[in-house]
């Protein structure tokens, strides 16, 4: 018989065999490796090429409320829907966003 270990799901106390990390309730919530998301190495090329542009080095969110912030993440306008879509790699997409913007809109879904 397989050894049994916990789920990687924090505070879940199901078990899972070999080859699983998670139990089946949260199996479907992993988000799965960043290049399986669509950010693999097209992505990191235009993500590096857009963050070299000049208009591109302030947060884009915090200039609408008259702060001046250095972006640091490359978030999708229109968030995009697997790899074979055409808004993953369309720089036209793509806004600058501080750290604090960047998480604001990934957990509200706006900024």
């Amino acid at each position: 018989m397989p050894a049994l270990r916990p789920c990687a799901e924090p505070l879940c106390v199901a078990l899972v065999g070999a080859g699983r990390s998670r139990c089946p309730l949260h199996a479907s919530d992993h988000r799965g490796s960043r290049t399986a998301r669509g950010y693999d190495e097209d992505w990191q090329r235009l993500r590096f090429w857009f963050m070299q542009q000049p208009e591109n080095q302030l947060c884009r969110a915090c200039a609408l409320r008259d702060r001046i912030t250095l972006a640091i993440d490359v978030d999708h306008i229109i968030p995009f829907r697997g790899r074979a879509d055409p808004k993953r790699l369309d720089p036209k997409n793509l806004q600058p966003l501080c750290k604090t913007c960047h998480g604001r809109k990934t957990r509200t879904g706006g900024v």
